[in-house]
């Protein structure tokens, strides 16, 4: 991550499909370390690199306390749990997580990418969230699908980023 990089990509969520940019904003402060704001339509996250990890302690509308795992940098399987507080204007919960990685691969146009594929599945007393991520090396997010309470409510795929 840097300031000044943007992605694009394909979103569906509740029945429709458009295109949306996401960019690099600036560097803050994430889990007491430097970090990035992203940003596009739906808001803001803020992200950091901390001990092999990139962490993020506010995802678009929620905010995490500590922050929470999103993918290892490894090539290896991981597992990694997580236990804190999740608040934003749905409210505000105690939860737990589980990160589960490892290699993976995408198809993309016809052709094959070689990813890492992050699942993290968050547990609240008011929802289960899961999120499967496959992210591209030094590429960032290549697709990301969302579920809440099992039904899918996000899926994105990368078109473009530099």
């Amino acid at each position: 991550m840097e300031v000044g990089r943007h992605w694009s990509y394909s979103v569906s969520a509740n029945f429709k499909t458009y295109t949306t940019d996401v960019r690099c904003v600036r560097r803050t402060g994430v889990a007491d370390v430097e970090g990035y704001v992203l940003s596009g339509p739906m808001g803001e996250s803020r992200l950091a690199w901390k001990g092999g990890q990139l962490v993020a302690d506010h995802l678009v509308n929620t905010r995490f306390e500590p922050a929470i795992p999103l993918v290892v940098d490894t090539e290896a399987r991981v597992r990694r749990t997580w236990s804190g507080q999740a608040s934003g204007l749905w409210g505000h919960a105690a939860g737990t997580a589980v990160l589960d990685q490892g290699p993976g691969e995408e198809l993309i146009a016809g052709r094959a990418i070689k990813t890492t594929k992050s699942v993290l599945t968050l547990t609240t007393p008011k929802a289960t969230v899961r999120v499967q991520t496959m992210f591209q090396p030094g590429g960032g997010i290549l697709t990301q699908r969302e579920w809440v309470n099992g039904n899918l409510v996000l899926s994105l795929e990368r078109l473009s980023g530099s």
